[in-house]
């Protein structure tokens, strides 16, 4: 693996039963282990200190998790920019080549998901319709009801959002009709100083997002009001926190 371009990569903590973890990950669940995305190979890699020398070096420390070859043909994934895994173990990866997000799953405890049924389109731009602005989504949240909040950047003329989906039938995806809805509008909400969503979490319910105003603002951590409906106006926004 490049270890010059694991240094740029996204990562999540990886649990022991089936790479099945909590967001934030329970003390008793706590291992070596990561999911790493490298963006120089589109690959997301499982690195863990199977010998417990402190280090994950050897071959079979660093294996493949997702990528080219897997059984549902979507590997390898282009520029994925966040990861994030939940107490279910599904492990969510943006992509913003497909302006997609895929969810991964160890359905047969080998500790990785590139046989069949274990990787799904999940939700995207051209994946639902009408076709929702995707742009190159770069963040990702999993609030306490299992919800999945996937935000953008603005880039090449499009908004900053974040949206708010659900797989509500249980079929693996957030494709359907009134599984996905418009969260937060921040360009719109932050006109007319630009908006760059970088960065979102969600504790409990509460969902927190880092904002890139511009060189004028300081750069702003809101906090969301809990139990709030789309789309989010600006009066249940909170400025957290700022540079």
């Amino acid at each position: 693996m490049d270890r010059r371009s694991m240094l740029l990569a996204s990562v999540a903590l990886a649990g022991s039963a089936g790479l099945a973890i909590a967001q934030p990950v329970p003390l008793n669940s706590r291992q070596c282990a990561l999911l790493v995305v490298d963006l120089g190979t589109d690959t997301v890699y499982l690195v863990r200190d199977v010998d417990g020398n402190g280090r994950a070096e050897g071959a079979a420390e660093n294996t493949v998790y997702f990528g080219a070859g897997d059984a549902a043909g979507l590997g390898p994934i282009g520029a994925m920019f966040a990861i994030l895994q939940t107490a279910d173990g599904t492990v969510y990866v943006t992509d913003g080549d497909t302006d997609a997000v895929y969810a991964l799953r160890d359905l047969n405890g080998d500790l990785d998901a590139m046989e069949a049924g274990e990787a799904t389109a999940y939700f995207g731009s051209t994946l639902v319709l009408p076709p929702v602005v995707l742009a190159t989504p770069q963040g990702l949240a999993a609030d306490a009801s299992g919800r999945i909040y996937v935000s953008t950047a603005q880039v090449a003329g499009q908004p900053s959002l974040i949206w708010r989906t659900a797989d509500g039938n249980s079929d693996g995806d957030a494709r359907d009709v009134g599984e996905y809805s418009l969260y937060i509008d921040t360009t719109a909400e932050f006109a007319p100083n630009t908006s760059i969503l970088f960065g979102m979490c969600a504790v409990g319910n509460v969902v927190y997002f880092v904002d890139q105003r511009t060189a004028a603002l300081a750069d702003t951590i809101y906090q969301v009001a809990p139990g709030v409906d789309d789309i989010v106006p600006s009066a249940e926004l909170t400025a957290w926190a700022d540079a």
